[in-house]
């Protein structure tokens, strides 16, 4: 799993490239889950050429949260999770 942080009230970006996992699929679709369900948002999803790409921001400071993309190709589905610690 990848960790990452941010600090309370920053809108980032992040994205998970898929690419170099392909092996000639085609990416389908992408979409995101965050838990605990409450504390973060996640908005402006978007999948081109296989890289996920959504926004996160959050004003839980000291919180953890794990942010879940599941990326759906032409031969399988592919789960990436990540674990943002939110600092003040």
């Amino acid at each position: 799993m990848f960790h990452a942080q941010q600090s309370v009230g920053e809108l980032l970006d992040w994205s998970l490239d898929y690419r170099p996992f392909l092996n000639g699929a085609t990416a389908l679709s992408s979409s995101w889950s965050v838990a605990p369900a409450t504390g973060m948002t996640l908005s402006g999803a978007t999948m081109t050429d296989g890289v996920a790409t959504i926004f996160v921001s959050s004003d839980q400071q000291g919180q953890i949260f794990v942010v879940k993309n599941t990326m759906t190709t032409s031969d399988e589905v592919k789960v990436s999770e990540i674990e943002f610690y939110i600092s003040g």
